[in-house]
């Protein structure tokens, strides 16, 4: 199990963006600064759970465009806090959906 921080996005989603959506700098300069919370994921299936508690499925990794991201299953997206984009980003079922974005890019051309 890979263990990680992120935030909840309010709007869009870019799991590897260091930027801000607009309204999330708005609350930063009111210093309304989102909490992380820690997260848990499977490096076999990308599934994603909470870290204090028994593995519920409540997330998972995906990858159809450019940009990996983390769908929950309230609809929300997460971002990962910048100190965990190369832990997530070197296992095993993120290369594995890096790849099949990469082959669906190919077959398109």
């Amino acid at each position: 199990m890979i263990t990680f921080q992120a935030i909840t996005l309010f709007e869009g989603w870019k799991l590897y963006s260091t930027e801000y959506t607009w309204s999330n700098w708005i609350k930063y300069l009111f210093n309304i600064v989102p909490e992380s919370e820690t997260y848990i994921m499977n490096p076999k299936n990308g599934e994603v759970s909470n870290s204090n508690e028994p593995f519920i499925k409540i997330g998972q990794f995906g990858q159809e465009t450019e940009s990996p991201y983390i769908y929950m299953t309230d609809s929300s997206y997460i971002q990962l806090l910048p100190c965990y984009n190369n832990v997530i980003k070197q296992c095993e079922f993120a290369k594995q959906c890096q790849i099949r974005y990469n082959d669906s890019i190919s077959n398109d051309i």
